[in-house]
């Protein structure tokens, strides 16, 4: 008899669980995720709402709560998912 392992005979590796403290992590980041998207949805309807074809843009951006910055990424993306149009 040989002492060496078959391999097609050895006993396949068992695959472990991932423990609690990874599924509460990956739980944490999928809450912080939703979480946020919430918070720029809410931006976006705000500024649609705002929105009413005859105000302009630097109007708008006195009227936002947001800064400038923040203001202008909402109304590009809102843009680019068509919206609203920007003339």
């Amino acid at each position: 008899m040989s002492s060496t392992l078959n391999p097609a005979r050895t006993a396949p590796q068992l695959h472990r669980w991932p423990g609690v403290q990874t599924i509460l992590g990956g739980s944490l980041v999928a809450a912080l995720v939703v979480a946020a998207d919430t918070y720029f949805s809410a931006q976006e309807g705000y500024l649609i709402s705002l929105i009413d074809g005859r105000l302009a843009l630097q109007k708008l951006l006195i009227l936002s709560p947001f800064d400038p910055f923040t203001t202008l990424f909402n109304l590009a993306k809102l843009q680019h998912e068509r919206a609203i149009t920007v003339p």
